[in-house]
């Protein structure tokens, strides 16, 4: 599996401990920070630290939305926040925004942009996550040419 890494990705995910199947090559995505080759305007991982979180939902709230706006294109788009929900409710965090707007703001963004938010709850889990979600997005797709192949040669035989 062929993971596309934005190339503006400041602290890029390794995936050395995911799984050896997997192979990382920076590239330009017009949405997300990570996707897999050949399927980068169909899927993709945003990665977030609680500061970059918490700056995305407040100071640059504008640019974040609009970022938002070109994921609900894709077929499948998630957020991973390397940090605890936990975190989130009980403002363990440096920032002017209050827990419950920060809480509301993550929980709009689900239901408004229909846009999981998972809480990995550490860099390595948020790691895991994200060739977990990417290998589950191809492995739907395996199954879908699969089902293509399969109505095609019945078709053949008419």
């Amino acid at each position: 599996m062929v993971i596309i890494c934005d190339t503006r990705e400041q602290r890029p995910f390794r995936f050395l401990q995911c799984a050896a199947d997997v192979t990382v090559k920076a590239g330009t995505l017009q949405c997300g920070d990570y996707s897999l080759q050949g399927m980068e305007n169909r899927v993709a991982i945003e990665r977030k630290s609680l500061s970059d979180l918490l700056q995305s939902i407040s100071r640059e709230r504008d640019r974040f939305l609009k970022e938002l706006d070109r994921a609900k294109g894709l077929e499948a788009f998630a957020i991973v926040v390397e940090a605890y929900w936990d975190d989130i409710v009980h403002g363990n965090y440096r920032s002017n925004m209050t827990p419950a707007a920060a809480s509301a703001t993550v929980a709009a963004i689900m239901a408004r942009y229909k846009i999981p938010v998972f809480f990995a709850g550490s860099r390595d889990m948020a790691e895991r996550f994200a060739v977990l979600f990417l290998r589950q997005y191809l492995r739907g797709k395996e199954h879908d040419a699969d089902a293509v192949r399969q109505a095609l040669a019945e078709h053949a035989k008419t």
